[in-house]
């Protein structure tokens, strides 16, 4: 449906060719435009939200005064012994798309998997990611769970999660996507 949440937020960042300049008000601009009502209370279902993930780098840019994606090389990506840069959508505002649009080579995104398969750790064995966080994006939390369970996936997706940015599919076997 071209007037649903979905397609006016994929104008807004500009996800498709010849969306008029106007519409392409940007992650910012459409959070402003769009987010003005509460639809639930806070934790007593899941909604994903594209735009909240978007949010993320501009607060990061925010707190630290340089760009998210500058940052997450520097810090993170570097580290893992990539043979290649990421490729990272922008909306015409510079402001990183990133739910669902970093782009890797394969061998890259393989190391990147490594980090998690092994507590944050590279190839090399230099802590790049901190444990902790890496195993609360494998842990169960039952809340969490029953809010997803009354979400419009709950059929998709029987007893996952949405976490830390990632999708716990399996908790009990630790899918994660």
């Amino acid at each position: 449906d071209p007037g649903s949440m979905y397609w006016r937020y994929a104008d807004a960042v500009g996800y498709y060719e010849g969306v008029p300049a106007e519409r392409q008000i940007g992650t910012l601009g459409y959070v402003e435009a769009e987010l003005t009502t509460r639809v639930d209370v806070p934790g007593s279902c899941f909604n994903y939200a594209s735009y909240l993930t978007n949010l993320l780098p501009v607060a990061v840019a925010r707190a630290y005064g340089r760009p998210a994606v500058e940052l997450y090389e520097e810090r993170i990506y570097r580290h893992i012994g990539v043979e290649s840069h990421a490729i990272v959508n922008l909306d015409r505002f510079g402001n990183p798309i990133v739910e669902g649009q970093v782009s890797l080579r394969l061998r890259d995104f393989a190391r990147w998997a490594y980090l998690f398969m092994n507590s944050g750790r590279s190839l090399g064995g230099e802590h790049v990611v901190p444990p902790s966080w890496i195993a609360e994006c494998f842990g169960s939390d039952p809340e969490r769970r029953a809010a997803f369970a009354r979400s419009d996936y709950a059929d998709l997706m029987p007893g996952a999660e949405y976490h830390n940015q990632g999708w716990l599919l399996g908790p009990e076997v630790g899918t994660l996507a």
